[in-house]
């Protein structure tokens, strides 16, 4: 029996039409990943933080004291979604529900603003699949051409592809 090698490297050579693209891609994802947890990092409890602070401030009608306490906190989601709604409530007479309406507004506009570039990784998680068959079906194509050579069929000869 001849001496088999599983190196990483081989293995990637051995496949490369769809292991290279499959490479690729990997990284791709990986980067989103990475840059999505650097990005959102802190968000919850900075968010809690906040909240914590403003709300009781607002609720004593302290509009002043809210707008200080959010402009010293660090930036965040909520940060910039309590701004527009201090900015919107700093003019007077403005309706409970146009508020309700900005807050609601900017509230999509961060939670849709959290999800960016998150489509790379449903494109890489649909089309992975298919690069992966690509590469079977090259295998295969591969293995039948060694049998064709050899003349005969076995074990040996398919495995090679």
């Amino acid at each position: 029996m001849e001496n088999v090698n599983l190196d990483f490297i081989y293995l990637v050579r051995q496949g490369a039409l769809s292991t290279y693209p499959l490479l690729a891609l990997s990284v791709v994802m990986l980067g989103v990943v990475l840059e999505r947890l650097w990005t959102l990092r802190g968000a919850v409890s900075s968010t809690a933080a906040l909240t914590a602070e403003t709300v009781p401030l607002l609720a004593r009608g302290d509009l002043a004291a809210a707008g200080e306490a959010v402009r010293r906190h660090s930036p965040c989601p909520a940060r910039r979604v309590f701004t527009d709604v201090l900015a919107a409530a700093g003019d007077r007479g403005v309706p409970f529900d146009d508020l309700e309406r900005v807050t609601e507004e900017r509230q999509f506009e961060e939670i849709e603003a959290s999800g960016a570039y998150l489509w790379m990784l449903g494109t890489i998680g649909s089309s992975a699949p298919f690069i992966g068959l690509f590469g079977t079906v090259l295998g295969i194509m591969r293995a039948f051409h060694s049998m064709a050579l050899a003349g005969t069929g076995g074990f040996g000869v398919v495995a090679g592809g």
